[in-house]
């Protein structure tokens, strides 16, 4: 009988080990999966897509850079914001670059994918066509509310939230590489 059940309990702990290994080594703990789950559970939205991810983990010096030439090497070509809202995940894994007036900042405590504690910012951006963004800047540039910045980044996802007017504003999520 007492082999029986130092069988079972042998077992038992055995499957909870594999399950908690298998746990492990699925977690995406890079700082694309990182982000990716962050801006998921804030919004409850997609998630991005794999080119953006795989842009993230083999260049994330890139997120923020501080010298605009290591980014023309991922920047294709000018868009408009309408061709970025028709054509969303045509853009997946490639920089842009858009200008704008803040409307919003606000700056956030945030704990990155190394378990540091970091502020970052989000500024929120409308540009001349009257589309707007959520530029996630995980460096907290000291931009305010009001200020004119142009930016490089890479749109993640395409997001709705409630604006005070009681509707609903459209927005695009994107991870500032570069912004003057």
């Amino acid at each position: 009988m007492k082999k029986k059940i130092l069988i079972a309990s042998s077992l038992i702990f055995l499957i909870v080990i594999i399950m908690i290994t298998m746990l492990i080594v699925s977690a995406d703990i890079s700082k694309a999966g990182y982000i990716n789950e962050y801006i998921k559970d804030e919004e409850n939205t997609s998630k991005m897509g794999e080119n953006s991810h795989k842009l993230i983990n083999d260049y994330p010096d890139l997120f923020p850079t501080k010298d605009i030439l290591n980014i023309l090497d991922f920047y294709d070509m000018p868009i408009n914001s309408k061709e970025l809202e028709k054509s969303f995940s045509k853009f997946d894994g490639q920089i842009i670059y858009r200008n704008g007036i803040i409307y919003d900042a606000v700056d956030v405590h945030w704990n990155d994918f190394k378990g540091e504690k970091k502020l970052v910012s989000y500024f929120y951006v409308t540009d001349a066509e009257g589309y707007n963004y959520k530029l996630l800047d995980l460096d907290a540039s000291h931009h305010v509310k009001g200020d004119k910045i142009s930016f490089y980044g890479l749109p993640l996802v395409k997001q709705t939230y409630n604006n005070n007017d009681g509707g609903n504003t459209r927005i695009f999520v994107v991870l500032s590489s570069y912004i003057e």
